[in-house]
């Protein structure tokens, strides 16, 4: 049987057996800066022997061009992407399982539990503007959400101007919100 070949200018294809043979090659002379690169970036052992093995198969389904000059920086490069690759993989089925949780959680709530477990996060979070915001900012901020009031009543009740008041809730928000991030540490890196 006879493979069929697409190429196209981007594209390398070759038959396996060549891969296979060119992979082995690289495998034999660079297995251990290819090793040493990935032990060097990830401690999970499970995960190293992973991406070792991914980039030999990959090498083996598209081998490196004949042509190609430094090898070393070439498989870095590889290297360094295919770690970034498995680190989103890993965040992304972290946030999937968050998300699962959440949503069963929310499935098996009733709404008496959801009333009291909303009152019980309200009262907290307005605990927190109590301690973390300036008077004018936890004042404009509470009157705003907690009384659900207004710009303009909020001006007429704290006797400032709409501007002031749109600026307190505001930088009140943004202040409580960074608070949060920090203190849940929902940042990611990639």
């Amino acid at each position: 049987m006879e493979l069929v070949k697409h190429t196209s200018k981007n594209e390398r294809v070759s038959s396996p057996d060549n891969g296979l043979e060119k992979t082995e090659k690289i495998f034999a002379e660079y297995g251990e800066f290819i090793l040493s690169v990935i032990r060097a970036k990830i401690q999970d052992s499970e995960a190293v022997d992973d991406l070792f093995q991914d980039l030999f198969l990959s090498l083996v389904r598209r081998p490196l061009p004949d042509d190609l000059k430094n090898i070393k920086a070439y498989l870095y490069r590889s290297i360094i992407n295919d770690i970034i690759d498995h680190s989103r993989k890993i965040k992304y089925r972290k946030l999937e399982t968050s998300y699962d949780e959440l949503q069963c959680n929310i499935a098996t709530d009733t709404s008496a539990e959801k009333d009291m477990s909303n009152k019980e996060q309200a009262g907290k979070i307005y605990d927190l503007i109590d301690r973390k915001l300036p008077f004018s900012e936890s004042t404009a901020v509470k009157l705003r959400y907690k009384e659900n009031q207004n710009i303009s009543e909020i001006a007429e009740r704290m006797n400032i101007t709409k501007r002031s008041v749109a600026r307190y809730v505001s930088s009140g928000l943004r202040t409580i919100r960074e608070y949060v991030i920090d203190q849940e540490g929902y940042y990611y890196d990639c």
